[in-house]
């Protein structure tokens, strides 16, 4: 039996890897207490799907064998082959378009670029959470992302995908 309804397509519009996330408003200044993983944004939601961890251990451990340069060379973790059963990972997230009341790129007082969210949870309560690579100093993607997220909202947040 095939399901084909126009209102069940979803389409990915952007996605991004070894990206962090804090439940806060503003990220930390270290990856401890962050979860690394893909940011996918499609024509209904935005979707995190974390690792389950920081990497901060692993990257520890890199960076007393290899020191700082191995640190940044080896210290990634792949989540390009992670499907939707990451959702269930401590650290994941899905929000519905529709939920988004804000968001927006930021700089923090070191420099480092961010993006942050704002969304409503299904109770109604008001949640933020915010994203960037390790690396944010020089992360470029910050505007760019928030402008396709922009682009999303007003173009599928309101109507169904068609």
């Amino acid at each position: 039996m095939e399901v084909s309804s126009v209102a069940e397509r979803e389409t990915i519009l952007w996605a991004e890897d070894s990206l962090h996330i804090w439940f806060a408003r503003r990220p930390g200044f270290s990856i401890f207490g962050s979860f690394e993983g893909r940011a996918l944004l499609t024509s209904r939601r935005f979707i995190f799907l974390s690792t389950g961890g920081s990497g901060a251990a692993r990257r520890l451990l890199v960076s007393a064998a290899l020191g700082p340069i191995g640190s940044m060379v080896w210290g990634k973790t792949p989540t390009g082959d992670l499907d939707l059963s990451a959702l269930k990972e401590e650290g994941s997230i899905e929000i519905p378009l529709s939920s988004i009341n804000d968001h927006a790129a930021h700089k923090r007082c070191d420099c480092a670029m961010y993006v942050g969210i704002q969304y409503r949870k299904a109770d109604d309560s008001v949640e933020e959470v915010s994203f960037m690579p390790k690396d944010s100093l020089w992360w470029s993607g910050a505007t760019m992302w928030a402008s396709e997220l922009a682009t999303a909202r007003s173009a599928f947040s309101a109507t169904p995908y068609r």
